[in-house]
């Protein structure tokens, strides 16, 4: 990897990696990168620009990798793909639940109406596009203290 190391950037709940296409000017992670970064503004492929690696949904906060290089990105592409680098997501709630691990195991499909959502089949006639999915998330309960 390049000598320096990628940049992190803390995103928010309800911020996009990107513009929106329907509304450009609302804030995102791109535009702060680059008010930040000002030599985050290369030539990056289509879906990277600014060397932001992945992506987080709107609704996700959390830590983005970005690459400080076009070489660097490809690096950390190939790390995705080969699963040395990986999301971890923690939901986060002040409730109990009766178990301490969980495996949930539903087929996904593309939603019909939405192209890029994809849903969870809840019966045989479930509307959906294209074929199911098999699906399975492995959720466990472990203990964090947050200090506010």
């Amino acid at each position: 990897m390049d000598t320096e190391p990628p940049i992190v950037l803390c995103k928010r709940s309800g911020v996009s990696c990107f513009p929106f296409r329907k509304d450009p000017t609302r804030a995102c992670m791109l535009t702060e990168l680059l008010l930040e970064f000002s030599q985050q503004q290369l030539a990056w492929p289509q879906g990277f620009e600014g060397g932001i690696a992945h992506r987080l949904d709107v609704a996700t906060s959390g830590q983005l990798l970005v690459a400080r290089t076009p070489a660097q990105l490809t690096e950390l592409r190939q790390d995705f793909m080969t699963k040395r680098l990986s999301k971890r997501y923690l939901f986060l709630t002040q409730k109990s639940v009766p178990w301490k691990t969980n495996t949930l195991s539903f087929p996904i499909a593309h939603d019909k109406k939405h192209r890029r959502k994809m849903i969870v089949q809840r019966g045989r006639n479930t509307p959906h596009r294209g074929k199911w999915y098999p699906c399975r998330n492995g959720v466990s309960v472990c203990s964090i203290r947050l200090i506010c």
